[in-house]
């Protein structure tokens, strides 16, 4: 009897440390971010060829996301990533040309979403148009005839006296999201009720203006050429003319 009760004391033991660390790993508060000394010598130790020269500044998306941009060696602008995970402050995205990007904090989640961005030609560029879009199409999918109508949303963005920044989603734009989604869920009814599915045919894209309301060229003020290294939670956003929208 004594024999049992101690396996089961050492049973609910166990149960009890693996309960302690696994809230330790995955769920307890961050910790402080890090100092900008410490995130210039874990970027250039990781990616050397990024060669970042200054941190710009730390901004708190979310109490697990953060968004550091910087000024690199060569002078261009880009920025990092980090997220908290495994109870440490992971980088898990850096790029060199500082283009905006959608990153999906929680990719089944579209309020989670930001765009960011650390444009070098800030002081040529006052505003940025965001593009939430998708071109009309049609299609027969098992012998069901389908017509997607066109989308095409915009949200205005003022640039500021400095080179970079974020913007979350607009509500319109989730509430179309969340609504195709339904659409498209229906069209495929095996897919997980909780898996947010990536609409393919969707995209986002944005168009640089000065402050005379003139498109700006990039390529005409800088080399677009950069390094990058990130995984799928970043989006690519399309570099996009006044050409392609209808405003």
């Amino acid at each position: 009897m004594r024999k049992r009760g101690i396996i089961t004391l050492g049973i609910g033991s166990a149960i009890i440390i693996s309960c302690f660390i696994t809230y330790w790993f995955h769920f307890a508060k961050p910790s402080s971010f890090l100092s900008d000394t410490e995130i210039y010598k874990r970027i250039n130790h990781s990616f050397p060829n990024a060669a970042i020269d200054m941190v710009q500044g730390s901004v708190e998306l979310d109490s697990r996301h953060v968004f550091v941009p910087f000024k690199t060696r060569e002078n261009k602008y880009g920025f990092s990533c980090w997220t908290w995970s495994k109870h440490k402050w992971e980088l898990t995205a850096i790029n060199t040309i500082g283009d905006p990007y959608l990153w999906k904090m929680d990719k089944d989640d579209p309020a989670t979403y930001r765009f960011i961005w650390n444009i070098n030609t800030y002081d040529k560029v006052k505003s940025i148009h965001f593009y939430f879009a998708r071109d009309k199409n049609y299609h027969v999918n098992m012998g069901v005839e389908y017509y997607d109508p066109k989308i095409q949303m915009q949200k205005e963005v003022l640039v500021k006296d400095q080179s970079y920044g974020f913007m979350k989603l607009p509500k319109d734009w989730i509430q179309v999201m969340e609504s195709q989604y339904k659409v498209e869920s229906e069209k495929q009814p095996d897919l997980p009720f909780f898996s947010f599915m990536p609409l393919t045919s969707i995209y986002f894209g944005w168009i640089p203006y000065d402050e005379m309301g003139k498109e700006v060229n990039l390529n005409n003020f800088v080399d677009r050429t950069g390094f990058g290294s990130f995984g799928n939670e970043l989006e690519d956003v399309r570099l996009l003319s006044k050409k392609d929208v209808d405003f």
